[in-house]
């Protein structure tokens, strides 16, 4: 059994500011700007991946082999900040034809991270699925819609990932690898990483 997590629509916000990356690795010229900015979403993308979090509102489909699969949301919102809110969730019924789950059948469970779905009535049941690859798919948004809602430990850690993606534009340098995220660094994204069934326990950069 498997399931899978693709970016419908990716957020528009920044963890850190170009300044505010300048300002860090002390760069006072204009030549690195589109460069620098493209680390900064890296740096982004590495930390949501690590932590298995949304930082800033994107929208988001999983799909699933089994129901069993979709009792968490892969990417829930950073704890307490941000919301998560379900599109829909559609399913390949037995005959192989696709079909929308009323959204009565089911709630989400925010308090948690990650996000839980659960029955409305524990006495029902889901419903009967093919035996397609991924008949289960779950479209939902993740994430804040506030700059201001990011924890500022994962604002230094961008900083610090920020880093050594600019001292280090190569993949090896003697004596050391900078493919391995810096102790440091897991020590501060360590408060905020979130376990699902299923979710890779470590990430390389």
């Amino acid at each position: 059994m498997a399931r899978s997590l693709k970016i419908d629509t990716k957020s528009s916000l920044d963890l850190v500011t170009l300044t505010e990356a300048k300002n860090y690795l002390r760069i006072d010229f204009s030549d690195d700007d589109n460069y620098l900015a493209d680390l900064i979403d890296m740096a982004k993308e590495t930390i949501e991946k690590y932590c298995n979090i949304s930082i800033y509102q994107q929208t988001l489909i999983q799909q699933s082999d089994i129901w069993e699969e979709t009792f968490d949301l892969l990417r829930s919102p950073v704890q307490n900040t941000g919301d998560i809110e379900i599109t829909h969730i559609k399913y390949y019924d037995e005959n192989d034809v696709q079909q929308t789950w009323d959204s009565s059948n089911y709630n989400l469970d925010t308090n948690m991270s990650p996000a839980r779905i659960y029955l409305t009535d524990e006495s029902e049941s889901y419903p009967d699925i093919s035996n397609r690859i991924y008949p289960i798919e779950i479209k939902y948004k993740s994430g804040s819609t506030s700059v201001g809602d990011a924890p500022k430990m994962l604002k230094q850690a961008c900083l610090l990932i920020l880093g050594q993606f600019y001292e280090n534009r190569q993949p090896y340098i003697v004596g050391r690898s900078v493919a391995e995220i810096p102790m440091t660094v897991r020590y501060l994204l360590d408060h905020h990483k979130t376990q699902t069934f299923g979710l890779p326990s470590n990430i390389s950069l």
